[in-house]
């Protein structure tokens, strides 16, 4: 690799410990991790479902001293370069995906979203801008999922089951974002590393993408399998350890 090096990590599951307090901060290791490999010359970045500004936050009152290159928020709908501790937005491609996810979301998703809460209670009801996210009360799951079974959403991921419903454009996704940052960095896929652990990562760890998939330990399998498909490491540890543990065995061997 040459001085022009990137890793992109997600958050959830991937660096974030589940029940770990305080949750929204990068552990205090893989902090002093960054700011190592960021003297080495990698750039580092986030692509998460968080929007960019929590991100930023998250990076804020985290004990590490380097700073993100990029931040990818909410499946790739927007993407920010930081610049002297600001946020600029990378145009056009923030402006032109905003766009073409409200035409989709107007066009298809707010009529599945009446027609849901007119049949419906939820027990539980999330809609983020770009993501739906319902859940049926304990009496109506059944009911709900027969339902939903026979709906067919065009130009949406819809992840459906247990009385849930999770819908967003397809057209979101965390691979197109990485494409975007290497058009406008010139790097090429053997000069950036990325690391997640479920099958929403995968979008990124695809060899037009990255020539370095990482993931913890206790990534999907899904994740597992295609990693191992592609030639990337599976980290013996969980989480942020073993997202270190992964890119030290990248990071030493190209040295």
């Amino acid at each position: 690799m040459n001085k022009k090096k990137l890793f992109i990590f997600d958050l959830d599951g991937t660096v974030l410990i589940p029940g770990q307090e305080p949750y929204a901060k990068l552990p205090d290791q893989f902090s002093k991790f960054l700011d190592s490999i960021s003297k080495d010359g990698w750039m580092w970045g986030i692509n998460s479902t968080w929007d960019v500004n929590g991100q930023w936050h998250l990076v804020l009152v985290s004990n590490v001293k380097s700073r993100p290159s990029f931040l990818i928020g909410e499946m790739g709908l927007r993407i920010v370069r930081v610049k002297k501790s600001c946020l600029e937005f990378i145009q056009p491609y923030t402006r032109d995906m905003e766009r073409k996810v409200q035409e989709i979301i107007e066009k298809e998703l707010y009529p599945l979203m009446r027609r849901i809460c007119s049949k419906f209670n939820p027990a539980k009801m999330y809609f983020y801008g770009h993501m739906f996210h319902f859940i049926a009360g304990e009496k109506e799951k059944e009911k709900f999922d027969d339902f939903i079974g026979e709906i067919n959403v065009k130009n949406f991921v819809v992840k459906k089951g247990n009385g849930s419903l999770v819908a967003y454009p397809s057209i979101l996704n965390k691979g197109e974002p990485v494409r975007e940052l290497m058009r406008i960095t010139g790097l090429s896929p053997e000069q950036i590393v990325v690391a997640g652990d479920e099958p929403a990562d995968i979008q990124m760890m695809e060899p037009s993408v990255s020539r370095h998939p990482i993931c913890p330990y206790n990534a999907s399998e899904e994740v597992k399998r295609h990693i191992k498909a592609v030639g990337g490491i599976t980290s013996t540890y969980p989480y942020a350890q073993g997202v270190m543990e992964a890119f030290t065995s990248i990071w030493k061997h190209q040295e």
